[in-house]
């Protein structure tokens, strides 16, 4: 938009009458305060007086340029430079060229800070494995270690959280790692859903939980350990069993395994010493029964113990 006052350096003319030059000097003041208003703060009328006059209330950029061929010696240069959007430099008297903004985010030589909340990366759609590191403290570690701290949210109802997104949206085979480096993670809460992370707590709590406590065993045939192994484990009798005889036996279990059996053992029982010196011989095993035989059969009851998943 035009200037109401715009600055003409031809006003005065040499003819023009001596009467109109206090009009010319009101006419330059109007022009002057009129581009010092584009970005300072001015009164509203004059007498332009107040302390504020003439502060800066912005800064506006002009139009996208390119990088200065020169800089004068201790001058540095601020300007807009074309990325897509016009986007701030700086440029110093060795034509370092650093860019402050991309994308309406703060920009830090490759990633960006957004909003004071959000540190990214910008990469290349080829680039691969690119990285970038928040760092406290020196990386020699010198002196007291210093911390990092990232806060979702301290909304006391409405808990923010920092989430690790690997790959590009719809990605579903690779997954980000987060690599400790052989520290410590501390003051985790203990896990809720099956896929949180587990604590040494909850970890000591399950391995002494009451349902692997064997004064607490209530009969059965089957007991599941804590690793997902099925235990099942019995006492038969075979009343058809008669001394230095060969014996077939199938064993079935109450409940099969549900996906396989992967050791068995069974062991003869009889009060006289008579009928001690069974051998018991796996013929068969699946997750549903146990085929056995017994060689030199001499003990109508036996013990068996069953282990699968």
């Amino acid at each position: 938009m035009a200037k109401t006052d715009p600055i003409n350096t031809a006003n005065p003319s040499g003819d023009s009458q001596r009467s109109l030059g206090d009009d010319y000097i009101r006419t330059l003041a109007d022009a002057v305060v009129e581009l010092i208003n584009v970005d300072h703060f001015m009164d509203a009328a004059s007498p332009y007086s107040s302390d504020a006059c003439g502060e800066h209330l912005q800064v506006t950029f002009n139009e996208v340029r390119a990088t200065p061929d020169t800089v004068a010696a201790d001058k540095g240069m601020l300007y807009l430079k074309d990325d897509t959007l016009g986007e701030l430099h700086f440029c110093d008297e060795s034509e370092n060229e650093t860019q402050i903004t991309k994308s309406g985010k703060v920009y830090l030589d490759g990633a960006f800070l957004a909003n004071g909340a959000v540190l990214g990366l910008f990469t290349e759609d080829t680039a691969d494995d690119e990285s970038f590191s928040i760092a406290a403290a020196s990386a020699a570690a010198v002196g007291r270690g210093a911390s990092i701290s990232l806060y979702g949210n301290n909304h006391a109802t409405k808990p923010g959280q920092i989430e690790l997104v690997a790959g590009y949206s719809g990605e579903t085979t690779d997954k980000a790692i987060i690599n400790a480096s052989s520290s410590l993670i501390s003051n985790v809460l203990d896990p809720v859903s099956d896929q949180d992370a587990v604590t040494k707590k909850a970890l000591d709590t399950r391995i002494g939980a009451t349902d692997v406590d064997p004064t607490l065993y209530e009969g059965g045939e089957s007991v599941t350990l804590p690793n997902g192994l099925i235990l099942k484990m019995g006492k038969r009798t075979d009343s058809t069993v008669t001394k230095t005889t060969t014996h077939q036996y199938n064993l079935e279990f109450d409940t099969a395994f549900p996906n396989a059996i992967i050791s068995f053992n069974a062991s003869g029982f009889k009060a006289t010493a008579d009928y001690a010196g069974s051998i018991y011989q796996i013929m068969s095993m699946d997750v549903t029964d146990v085929e056995i035989q017994i060689l030199d059969a001499r003990a109508t009851e036996f013990y068996w113990i069953a282990i699968g998943y």
